[in-house]
């Protein structure tokens, strides 16, 4: 009995234990700074391009610090500033296996690709961000 429970035990550290390596992982993978090149969707059907290099987000810790220098679309997120995010398991049944909040907005599933970072909420009729790693 004591094997069992002593197993159970060990069985409940290493399965929280791993759930923290993921968030980790993802956190470090996001960390660094990031270029705006697309955003698209909602009901009425944006597609707004940027150049590299126009709207930079950095990704730290807990915070990503916005540098918006685009002065000809009217919808690119954030405008400059310091936002908290935060990074969450997806409910069961969601397309994804993480999402993430940004300045306690849900922006929905995302997930990197390459050099690439896609922020999904077209399910809600939302919007497709796209960044690439500077």
């Amino acid at each position: 009995m004591k094997t069992l429970s002593l197993s159970l035990l060990l069985f409940s550290v290493l399965n929280f234990s791993a759930c923290d390596d993921i968030d980790d992982d993802a956190n470090s993978t996001l960390k660094g700074t990031w270029s705006l090149v697309k955003v698209s969707g909602t009901i009425i059907g944006i597609e707004n391009n940027y150049p590299a290099g126009k709207i930079k987000w950095t990704f730290g810790e807990n915070n990503v610090n916005v540098v918006n220098n685009d002065t000809e679309h009217e919808y690119d997120v954030f405008e400059t500033g310091t936002y908290a995010y935060a990074l969450q398991h997806a409910e069961v049944g969601a397309d994804c296996t993480e999402t993430i909040t940004i300045n306690e907005m849900d922006l929905g599933c995302y997930y990197t690709y390459n050099n690439e970072l896609y922020i999904n909420q077209l399910a809600s009729d939302g919007v497709l961000i796209k960044l690439v790693k500077l």
